[in-house]
C-alpha cells in the first residue's frame, strides 16, 4: 500500500483509506461523513488509463461514477504523477460509500490512493 505520512500518529483523519494500483481493478469502499479528500500520486502509465471516483447508496451492490459539476463532467483522472493530485468533495447523506475505479491495459508503475475525512 502506498503511504502518504510515515508517521501515522500524527495523522489526524478520522477514517481513511489507503492502497496501491498496479493493474486495473477497484479500490475497497469506504464510508464517508462530511468533507473528504482524495489524494492520487505515484508514477503509473498504462493504455488508456482512467481512475474515477465513483459512490454506493446499496453498500457496495451498485457504483455510480462520481461527478464534479453540476454539467455532469466525471470526477476522473487519466495521469498519475509523483507530484500527485487532491481533490475536496463533501457527503451530506448518512451510509454512503466512495471507492477508486482504475481501468486501462499495459500498466507501468504504481498509482498510490487515499480517500479520508
Amino acid at each position: 500500500m502506498g503511504q502518504m505520512n510515515a508517521n501515522a500518529s500524527s495523522d489526524r483523519a478520522v477514517g481513511r483509506l489507503t492502497g496501491t494500483f498496479a493493474a486495473a481493478g477497484q479500490s475497497p469502499g469506504i464510508e464517508v461523513a462530511g468533507v473528504a479528500n482524495l489524494a492520487l500520486w505515484g508514477n503509473l502509465t498504462a493504455t488508456s488509463l482512467v481512475i474515477k471516483l465513483q459512490k454506493s447508496y446499496d453498500f457496495g451492490t451498485t457504483w455510480i461514477d462520481v461527478a464534479r459539476d453540476t454539467s455532469g463532467t466525471l470526477l476522473q483522472f487519466t495521469t498519475v504523477t509523483a507530484s500527485g493530485v487532491s481533490v475536496r468533495f463533501e457527503e451530506s447523506e448518512p451510509g454512503v460509500q466512495y471507492r477508486l475505479d482504475c481501468s486501462g491495459s499495459t500498466f507501468a508503475g504504481t498509482a498510490n490512493y487515499r480517500i479520508s475525512y
